[in-house]
């Protein structure tokens, strides 16, 4: 692999993991808001047990 490839991986990754975090913040507020956990999971894509554990 080279460090160009290399590169790339990392920073899809590092997208990726942002992506991630910003659906688990925005599932903390709403739930903050008293949401139902069913309407999280369909806004976020977060399971209803990742939501359970914020």
């Amino acid at each position: 692999m080279t460090l160009d490839e290399q590169m790339r991986l990392d920073r899809e990754k590092a997208f990726d993991e942002g992506k991630i975090q910003e659906k688990i913040e925005t599932a903390r507020r709403m739930k903050a808001e008293g949401i139902e956990t069913v309407l999280i999971c369909k806004i976020t894509g977060l399971s209803i047990e990742e939501i359970d554990n914020l």
